[in-house]
């Protein structure tokens, strides 16, 4: 019997010194999940839940978008709709950007006070909104 534990330990000494260790579990890339408020910067009624639907349906396994907020922004003369990224990572902002049918030109930073719903991106709804929706269905 002792023979048999040398030579297991042997196998096993032979195998690590020559660098053969089990292999490696895949790791899946992990989704990206992101809070997004929608903000009715145009003043059309509904605008904002229309828009909401809309992102909603951007969604996917890879790239989840939690619609956390709709309300009113501050005034509603919004004609182009605007994505605000209120953490620094402007590289997912650029997806979402482009998920929504945005420029590149229509995302901006700016960190949100009193972010108490851990909101990620701000989305302000312009006048333009039913243009963006449409081409995003063709």
């Amino acid at each position: 019997m002792s023979a048999s534990i040398l030579v297991f330990v042997g196998s096993f000494a032979a195998k690590f010194l020559q660098g053969e260790t089990a292999p490696l579990e895949k790791t899946e890339a992990r989704p990206i999940n992101v809070k997004v408020e929608i903000l009715n910067g145009c003043g059309e009624s509904g605008a904002a839940a229309d828009f909401a639907r809309f992102v909603k349906g951007t969604s996917k396994p890879e790239f989840i978008v939690d619609v956390v907020k709709e309300d009113n922004f501050r005034s509603f003369d919004q004609e182009k709709t605007l994505l605000i990224a209120r953490k620094p990572e402007l590289e997912q902002a650029q997806q979402l950007a482009q998920k929504l049918g945005l420029a590149r030109d229509r995302v901006t930073h700016r960190e949100l006070d009193g972010n108490f719903l851990d909101v990620d991106y701000t989305v302000v709804v312009g006048s333009d909104y039913e243009q963006l929706m449409a081409v995003a269905n063709d």
